[in-house]
């Protein structure tokens, strides 16, 4: 969905996000000693896509697809705040995938998704 409108946003959002994610991890938790996943960098394509999204929404003055829209960011932000508060994932079996949970990756990808969406908006190339 990015890339149908700019390819340098998704480029810009997936090497922010990696960036990103990777000092966060290395500056909070230094005991860490390894980080494979990707879903840091999912949260800040679909925050992106989120942010997308919703504008179009509002500019179009369509009333029901802004609120499918906030709903779909509150069920994001509800997950957070559950792999926060819990220490696990909603939607995968830390232990049985023998990984420990970083939530920590996901809301640095969402922070990252949306600077990224409003620095391209603001330059015009989203």
């Amino acid at each position: 969905m990015i890339e149908r409108r700019s390819r340098w946003c998704v480029v810009a959002t997936v090497v922010a996000a990696a960036s990103a994610i990777s000092a966060s991890i290395w500056l909070a938790q230094p005991q860490m000693e390894q980080y494979r996943g990707l879903s840091g960098i999912d949260s800040a394509l679909f925050t992106f896509v989120v942010a997308m999204l919703l504008s179009d929404a509002r500019q179009s003055q369509r009333p029901l697809a802004t609120i499918a829209v906030l709903l779909i960011a509150a069920g994001f932000i509800g997950k957070l705040v559950w792999e926060f508060t819990t220490g696990t994932t909603l939607f995968v079996d830390s232990a049985g995938a023998n990984f420990t949970p970083l939530p920590l990756a996901h809301v640095v990808g969402a922070v990252v998704g949306m600077v990224v969406w409003f620095a391209a908006r603001l330059s015009g190339k989203s």
